[in-house]
């Protein structure tokens, strides 16, 4: 049964790395140049509220990931 736990725990940290890493790369607080290249290469920019969000809610799954780990092994 410990195994499943692990996993679940292992594919929240991954979800929750990720969620982290896609706003960081469009993120709103980027410099005007990094804002430009942005919108020649037709990526979106998140406005600040999602922005925020997702960085709460990959924080959290972060953190439940890793008590989940934690407590499978």
């Amino acid at each position: 049964m410990k195994l499943p736990k692990l996993l679940v725990g292992i594919v929240l940290l991954v979800i929750g790395i990720f969620v982290i890493y896609w706003a960081y790369n469009h993120s709103p607080e980027a410099g005007l140049g990094d804002r430009i290249v942005d919108a020649l290469e037709g990526e979106k920019v998140l406005s600040k509220t999602t922005y925020y969000t997702m960085l709460v809610s990959g924080t959290l799954l972060i953190i439940l990931g890793i008590t989940r780990t934690v407590k499978s092994l």
